[in-house]
């Protein structure tokens, strides 16, 4: 299936839509849903070794993921996300040697610029940093395979924190990171557990996520804006993800 990819300007997104419409494929469904997500889990020895790294949201999701999951899978889970370190810090310190694990089969990488606003300068980054972290990971974990994806939906981020946070940034990196992935062309380069939904519909873990799965700026969600960080809902709702995508790893 042809991969769509779209067009954008230097413009930076408009910062005066808290929650403008998915970016999404011909059909309005989301990029998994068309099959464009490919991320099928490797195959993971029992008693292996899975590392998580990213920045803040990852490192929320991760530790409840392995409250919630690790007790009863047969793999190890070590949580190496690091709140305000998005991935050109992870390359620029390579925080990726600084990482514990032994006998590490796989990395998880929730993927996010540090601070870029403009589209295309924003694409440049990922195609530039994936590679590097990449191979940090290679050089820290030679025998695991590396897995790439994007963190939650963005669409009800306060209007202040736009565009850096906003849509249709969050979507984009999904793309960017698929490509990243590609041009990598590495067996061992994978794309990893797909996060993003559209509003009102569920993603292929069968995932939707709302208002309320973000740490709220105002009661309720009443206004229909809220922090980029997920709640406890939010976090719950990526850890089911996690476990749903690595049931079929053989290992868990």
């Amino acid at each position: 299936m042809a991969f769509l990819l779209f067009s954008c300007s230097s413009d930076p997104v408009n910062d005066t839509q808290p929650d403008p419409p998915d970016l999404s494929e011909a059909d309005g469904s989301p990029m998994d849903v068309l099959g464009l997500w490919d991320n099928p889990v490797p195959t993971l020895a029992s008693g292996t070794t899975v590392v998580f790294t990213g920045y803040s949201n990852s490192s929320q999701s991760a530790r409840t993921f392995i409250n919630t999951y690790a007790a009863s899978a047969g793999l190890t889970f070590v949580n190496c996300a690091l709140s305000s370190n998005a991935l050109e810090n992870w390359v620029s310190k390579n925080l990726a040697s600084d990482c514990d694990g032994d006998n590490v089969s796989l990395t998880m990488n929730m993927i996010a610029t540090q601070g870029q606003w403009d589209l295309d300068t924003f694409g440049d980054v990922i195609q530039t940093e994936l590679p590097k972290l990449y191979d940090q990971l290679k050089a820290r974990y030679p025998n695991a395979v590396h897995a790439f994806y994007p963190g939650e939906p963005a669409h009800w981020v306060d209007p202040s924190r736009c565009p850096r946070i906003c849509e249709p940034l969050r979507y984009r990196t999904g793309i960017e990171v698929r490509l990243a992935v590609e041009a990598l062309d590495k067996s061992d380069a994978i794309l990893g557990p797909y996060l993003h939904s559209a509003i009102g519909e569920p993603n292929a873990s069968d995932v939707e996520f709302v208002c309320e799965d973000f740490r709220a700026q105002d009661p309720g969600c009443s206004q229909g804006v809220a922090n980029q960080h997920p709640s406890d809902s939010g976090q719950a709702k990526v850890a089911l993800i996690y476990d749903r995508w690595l049931q079929g790893s053989g290992g868990y």
